[in-house]
């Protein structure tokens, strides 16, 4: 038979993962973000790609070299493994609470969302964040269920 504390317990725990939740969505979120980021990056070399960093209460300013320096694309694959790596690393330190930056410090990634490279359509970190919203009902979903 529950007691009044089995369900006091219980409660505190419902409690802790509705805590947890938004934090949850907005890691989840960020990372269907950069996934997407780096999947419309325009790649040469991958020094581009490699520069999407997601990390916590500050943007990262610094222009990183590429993980894996390419030539045509050809190191695509091992660089975003990388990224997308680093970024689960981060967003698994994700607090309630903690603010969450993604950055692109190298130089010319303005050049390339304003349509430099004919790899990619002028304003593709605008595109990648509307699909990225558009996975939002299910990112929320998956939370909710996985917290149960």
């Amino acid at each position: 038979m529950a007691t009044l504390k089995d369900l006091a317990n219980r409660l505190n725990k419902v409690a802790d993962k509705i805590e947890a939740a938004p934090s949850q969505v907005a890691a989840a979120f960020t990372f269907a973000l950069v996934e997407e980021l780096v999947d419309r990056t325009p790649i040469d070399t991958s020094k581009a790609m490699s520069n999407w960093l997601v990390s916590l209460n500050d943007p990262v300013l610094v222009d990183m070299e590429a993980y894996y320096e390419g030539i045509h694309g050809s190191t695509y694959s091992a660089s975003k493994s990388e990224v997308l790596a680093f970024a689960n690393t981060i967003l698994g330190k994700k607090k309630p609470g903690v603010d969450l930056f993604i950055s692109n410090a190298a130089p010319y990634i303005r050049d390339l969302e304003n349509g430099s490279s004919r790899q990619a359509p002028l304003g593709f970190t605008q595109q990648s964040l509307r699909v990225a919203r558009s996975k939002l009902p299910a990112i929320i979903k998956k939370v909710i269920n996985d917290g149960r």
